[in-house]
Parts: C-alpha cells; sequence; structure tokens
C-alpha cells in the first residue's frame, strides 16, 4: 500500500500527469506513463526505503536527489546519443546507487568519515580521493562490494565501484562506467553535489570523446540537466 500510493503521488505530479489531468490507479498510472517508466519511479522509491541516511551527517534530500537525478540524467544521454545503445535499465540502476557507499561509511564509520568531509570542505579537494588516502577505500568500491554480495550485475557493480574513475573499469562495462561518471558530472556543475563534496567534481574529457560527445551536444545536455534536477524533488519530497 505505501508503494502503492508513492507511485500515484509521484504519477500525479506536474512532470508526469501532464495533460491528462489526475490519475486514480496504478492500471492508469501503467497506461499512461508506461510500464519502464512506472518500474523506474518504484525502484527509486523502493530504492531511499532500502538505503536509509542513518545520521545528521548525510542530509537525506541532498542524497537522494543527487542520486535519483543522476539516474535520470543517464537516460536523456542515452536518449539523445542514439550511437549508445545500453542496457536502460541497468544504467538507471547504477546511477540510482552509485553513491550507496557514502551510506555505509556513514553507518559504520561515522567519525571517520565526519573527519574526511570537515578536511575535504576545508581543503577543497575531491571527497573520493580523501576516502582513499584515510580510508584506503572509497565510496565507490564499498558500494561495488554491497551490490556484488547482493548479486547485482556485474555491469552495474563495475560501474558504481569505477564511476570517479571510468578509465579502471574494463572494456566490457566501460560505457555504463563513462555514462554513470559524466551524469555525475553534469549534474554536480548545475548544484546537485554528491553529499559531502565541497566542489563540482572533475570529468574526463576522454570520456566526452569515448561516448561521441561534441561540444555543442555536451552544453545542451548540462542545460538540460536542471530539468532532471527539478524532477528529483518529486520523489524527495514524498
Amino acid at each position: 500500500i505505501g508503494l502503492s500510493s508513492s507511485v500515484l503521488k509521484i504519477a500525479n505530479t506536474p512532470y508526469y500527469s501532464g495533460r491528462y489531468g489526475r490519475i486514480g490507479d496504478i492500471r492508469q498510472t501503467i497506461m499512461r506513463l508506461g510500464l519502464p517508466q512506472v518500474s523506474r519511479i518504484c525502484l527509486a522509491v523502493e530504492g531511499m526505503n532500502l538505503f536509509p541516511p542513518s545520521s545528521n551527517l548525510i542530509p537525506t534530500k541532498d542524497f537522494w536527489g543527487h542520486s535519483i537525478s543522476v539516474a535520470m540524467f543517464i537516460r536523456k544521454i542515452a536518449n539523445k546519443l542514439h550511437g549508445i545503445i545500453y542496457n536502460d535499465s541497468n544504467s538507471y540502476i547504477a546511477g540510482l546507487f552509485h553513491d550507496i557507499g557514502i551510506l555505509v561509511f556513514d553507518r559504520y564509520f561515522f567519525k571517520m568519515y565526519n573527519y574526511i568531509r570537515k578536511y575535504a570542505l576545508e581543503h577543497t579537494g575531491p571527497l573520493f580521493e580523501l576516502e582513499q588516502k584515510i580510508a584506503g577505500i572509497d565510496h565507490g568500491e564499498i558500494g561495488g562490494l554491497i551490490l556484488k554480495r547482493w548479486n547485482f550485475p556485474e555491469d552495474i557493480v563495475e560501474a558504481v565501484t569505477n564511476h570517479h574513475h571510468p578509465f579502471d573499469s574494463s572494456k566490457e562495462y566501460r560505457t555504463i562506467t563513462q555514462l554513470v561518471h559524466i551524469s555525475d558530472f553534469s549534474c554536480s556543475v548545475l548544484g546537485s553535489l554528491g553529499p559531502g563534496e565541497p566542489i563540482p567534481q572533475e570529468c574526463s574529457i576522454s570520456v566526452w570523446d569515448d561516448l561521441g560527445i561534441e561540444i555543442e551536444q555536451m552544453q545542451q545536455l548540462i542545460n538540460e540537466t536542471e530539468e532532471e534536477i527539478t524532477k528529483s524533488c518529486v520523489f524527495i519530497d514524498i
């Protein structure tokens, strides 16, 4: 009942209901939005329940707002660049869960992670590099280990593990990793920073080249990210 209510509430926001008017039940939701879209909404809602932030160190809205924005923007890139053909569902999942290692840091290594975040803010350094320096592992690697233990597909595991260093990913799964990396960057540029990130992260030009994105497309995609960030508020305010 809780999931159905959440899906209906999201479906009846202006971003999803559009000109169709109020949607009354799940059957209408599937008919109007389509099963793939409803599946993505369910996944986002259940993801927030599965990985709830465990302290005040990680603001709930910041964390899930960024994660959902990244997942949505991955689909926008794939749709815009017709040369990219990748499992739509898996790339969305990878984007949604790319930062779950942060929640593990927060829950089990609170004092150390609090120190890492403060150090990052004072020195404006990349959070994942400081995680490696101080903890010996970054949140991407932790997330990958969690998802592998839960038998997630290997492409999702690699994308989450290497989303800050996509060229460490195997060639077989490099495209999905690069999609997460570039979407993470694009969302951070417009203010939807990853939790604890003091400044927008860097993005390798080589990633844009590998994905075949021209400069004009790059600017357009970044501009369109703002809409995806706004859409994410639909989920985090339910």
